[in-house]
């Protein structure tokens, strides 16, 4: 038999609702069991209770008969089910979040890997991304502290599969010219929507150029000076 209380739990570990539970597991007791049989199963919930169906061809003509689930071994059933809300999970989390792609977001230095990777927390706790090596200025490489805040410029955020677990990754980055970019862009707010703002040239940790419409406020040529450690050079 099924676990059906352990189904339940797992939905709430990766917090999804039932409909969305009930769904994987329709999906996957169907396909599990079609490949059991030889033949086409579907597996429905409704209230009352979980009902299967086998579908047989016989003399030309198609055969619906209910099927009795104790008959087959469903051991693998709670680890499969796991996986696959674990992957309805991740989805669900990247629908919500992508929106942030592209953009600039704060960040927190969790930890700087042996490879120099660095692991950031952002948006809000649990959620974390990567800034390779090859993403940081040569400047900053291997001297960020712990709990040290930092402005990220995401460049992807993508669902994958790694050691088999789904997860999100976020790739994040400090080099691109299009921090700069943003971080402008964000301290201007909807006052200045209109103005066209380019970086046409940087060595992260060095200095920028940047071409823009408007003439913006020293002070904040400085605040982004400041947050990216390099002189920037503004042409209007």
């Amino acid at each position: 038999m099924i676990p059906f209380e352990e189904c339940w739990n797992l939905g709430q570990k990766y917090n999804l609702p039932v409909s969305v539970v009930e769904e994987e597991i329709e999906a996957l007791l169907s396909c599990m069991l079609t490949e059991h049989c030889g033949f086409e199963v579907e597996a429905v919930i409704s209230p009352e209770g979980l009902k299967i169906y086998g579908y047989v061809e016989r003399g030309g003509e198609l055969k619906v008969k209910s099927l009795d689930l104790k008959q087959y071994s469903l051991r693998r059933f709670p680890e499969s089910l796991s996986v696959a809300l674990a992957q309805r999970s991740v989805l669900s989390r990247y629908e919500a979040l992508k929106y942030v792609s592209q953009s600039v977001l704060e960040g927190q230095v969790v930890q700087e890997q042996e490879n120099g990777d660095l692991v950031v927390e952002i948006q809000d706790p649990g959620l974390f991304g990567l800034c390779a090596r090859r993403q940081q200025p040569p400047s900053e490489r291997g001297h960020y502290r712990r709990g040290e805040q930092k402005a990220f410029f995401v460049l992807a955020m993508l669902p994958v599969l790694a050691d088999d677990v789904p997860r999100l990754e976020i790739r994040l980055s400090r080099t691109t010219k299009k921090l700069v970019e943003g971080l402008f862009r964000r301290q201007l707010g909807q006052s200045h929507s209109k103005a066209e703002i380019k970086c046409t040239r940087r060595i992260a940790g060095a200095f920028s150029e940047v071409q823009t419409t408007e003439k913006l406020p020293r002070a904040l040529i400085q605040s982004v000076s400041k947050e990216v450690k390099e002189r920037i050079r503004v042409f209007w």
